[in-house]
């Protein structure tokens, strides 16, 4: 995702190049894709682009005790160590969204397990996780999960 909106032009005001942060790169993407008519008719929020800014922004701003501790690297890793799945449950009642692991019943050719963890944020994000067991399947999906978290809220 990140390739490809570093991949479009950002807007720019004055017609010079400029070096831009990714935030600054996200948000001129975000106001040129809504700028033209909305492709489904929706109302506020109904394009994908202004789901993914507001989504972005609302984690960045509304940072909370479990959220902030993505990115202090001695207590993640005390966490993912721990109990990562307890990490990310306290970040999602933190910032009001819900998890749901979804096992693959069928394991791979390499005989692991998978499991994916959906986040109902708007819009929805999914992460993987292989293991040698369902429970390290989850694990490790929620680990992914976290580190999501950790990009999309990294100063």
């Amino acid at each position: 995702m990140l390739v490809s909106l570093k991949s479009m032009p950002a807007d720019n005001d004055d017609g010079n190049f400029r070096m831009v942060d990714d935030d600054d790169l996200a948000q001129g993407i975000v106001t040129a894709a809504t700028k033209g008519p909305s492709r489904n008719g929706g109302g506020e929020g109904s394009n994908p682009f202004q789901q993914l800014n507001k989504f972005h922004r609302n984690l960045k701003l509304n940072r909370g005790e479990h959220l902030a501790s993505l990115h202090d690297q001695e207590k993640l890793n005390v966490n993912l160590e721990s109990n990562a799945q307890k990490l990310l449950e306290d970040i999602s009642v933190e910032q009001d969204f819900v998890i749901t692991y979804v096992d693959v019943e069928e394991k791979s050719k390499d005989d692991k397990f998978h499991c994916f963890v959906q986040l109902s944020t708007a819009p929805v994000a999914v992460c993987f996780g292989v293991g040698d067991s369902p429970e390290s399947a989850q694990i490790e999906s929620a680990r992914q999960a976290l580190d999501y978290l950790r990009i999309m809220t990294s100063p």
